[in-house]
């Protein structure tokens, strides 16, 4: 397309002749333009435990006992010490809601990539997904892998011997379509996700 004063001319890819349409067209000239910029869903009430490796070896690890328990809690809170405020673990669970990137391309070859944190999210219903934060020469990208563990699912299975779930009671089968079909959508893309929510996915201990 080209734009000129309100019009715009369009040309087919397969066709010689182009046209003038009164309408100012814009198509964007960048790879988000074209794309979908939501990248997870998934609501926090379902998140168990949020870990946060460095690639210094500090882990962070935030978790509910169950699915109905009331707020989060740091494991391993050191001694002497307390939260900087209440709620100050209540947007962790709460990152993989409405995910969205501002860019993303091809995963290059690792050694392009740094180490930084990796972040991994466990569901009650067995869903887990990972995402490892790298310093690349673009700046710091995220890569996402997404997986279905039926052990951990099988810890906070109903007492009947029911299928695990929350909310609508998801059964381990649909988590592991739904596990099935992000891993395909995801794999092997790097994502440059909006900086405040890199800041989350890579806490220390002392930020909280």
């Amino acid at each position: 397309t080209g734009v000129r004063g309100g019009m715009s001319y369009v040309r087919r890819p397969d066709a010689a002749q182009s046209f003038l349409v009164s309408a100012e067209l814009d198509p964007g000239g960048g790879t988000a333009d074209w794309l979908s910029r939501k990248v997870l869903d998934i609501d926090s009430g379902r998140i168990h435990a949020v870990t946060i490796s460095h690639a210094d070896g500090e882990k962070l690890r935030i978790e509910k006992a169950a699915p109905d328990a009331a707020e989060y809690a740091l494991v391993g809170m050191p001694d002497g010490r307390e939260l900087e405020y209440a709620t100050i673990l209540d947007s962790m669970p709460g990152l993989l809601t409405n995910l969205q990137m501002d860019d993303v391309s091809r995963a290059k070859p690792v050694t392009d990539g740094e180490p930084v944190s990796s972040t991994r999210f466990e569901t009650f219903d067995g869903l887990v997904v990972e995402i490892d934060v790298l310093e690349t020469s673009d700046g710091k990208r995220a890569a996402i892998d997404v997986s279905a563990d039926a052990t951990l699912a099988g810890r906070f299975a109903p007492a009947d011997g029911a299928e695990v779930g929350t909310g609508d009671q998801i059964s381990f089968a649909a988590v592991s379509d739904e596990a099935n079909e992000l891993a395909t959508r995801l794999d092997g893309w790097l994502y440059t996700l909006p900086s405040f929510k890199l800041d989350q996915l890579t806490r220390r201990t002392d930020d909280l």
